[in-house]
């Protein structure tokens, strides 16, 4: 068994919706849409080749149609189900696919699959400024990125899909705090600078006035060492 038919089976043998998504029970929206997008780009059998990889698809998509509707899930975290105690948690008709590109268009733009001739698989997305890809499979178009499990620190056209405007506004609010914190720095340095230099300032005045003090008292000191010392020492060394 290789590693992606691994992963499926670990999905496909958890119950518990949250536990699937791997987020808590406390999880917010734009926690459950991140982890919603990582699972269902890495198990969509258009990317995974895994023979589990569809039904491992399926339960994601279960698993995020519930949690993502307010309504059922306050029905699944007091029943165990979304349509309330001893009903079906999901429809007949329910069609995991559907939920994946309706989680991409859903704020306007347009997308979907194109198939090549060679069995090449890209699922992109228009959101009005560009065609960008979600994933793809057998293209191998250096022109496209692919947006997988690891891109949680991209900047990219999905990211108010997926977090909302939190990861936006933090970064916003982020830059706003490293501007203050760098100003505010900038004016401490400043300080101390201003601070060294007047330090510096003083210390030279006060040197320079003692120097000028002797300057000035010098000549002084010179009559009295002449008129005075010396005659009262010879007066008093041979008197």
């Amino acid at each position: 068994m290789d590693d992606k038919e691994r992963e499926c089976k670990i999905i496909l043998e958890k119950k518990d919706y949250y536990e699937i998504l791997g987020v808590d029970k406390t999880a917010d929206e734009s926690q459950i849409k991140k982890a919603y997008r990582k699972l269902a780009i890495k198990f969509h059998p258009d990317k995974n080749k895994a023979k589990s990889a569809e039904e491992a698809f399926k339960k994601v998509n279960q698993a995020f149609c519930v949690l993502s509707d307010k309504n059922k899930r306050k029905n699944y975290d007091m029943f165990g189900t979304e349509e309330g105690p001893g009903l079906s948690t999901m429809p007949e008709d329910f069609n995991p696919f559907d939920i994946f590109e309706q989680f991409f268009q859903d704020l306007g733009g347009s997308g979907g699959f194109h198939r090549g001739s060679s069995g090449g698989t890209r699922f992109s997305f228009n959101n009005g400024n560009g065609t960008f890809t979600v994933f793809s499979s057998g293209f191998g178009s250096p022109f496209f990125h692919e947006f997988g499990e690891d891109d949680d620190n991209d900047i990219n056209p999905f990211e108010d899909i997926f977090f909302g405007r939190s990861r936006t506004i933090n970064r916003e609010r982020n830059s706003r705090r490293n501007r203050t914190e760098n100003n505010n720095r900038n004016r401490y340095e400043e300080n101390n600078r201003n601070n060294n230099r007047n330090k510096m300032r003083r210390r030279n005045e006060t040197n320079f006035n003692n120097i000028a003090f002797w300057i000035q008292l010098f000549p002084l000191i010179c009559f009295l060492f002449t008129f005075v010392v010396i005659p009262w020492c010879i007066k008093n060394l041979f008197s």
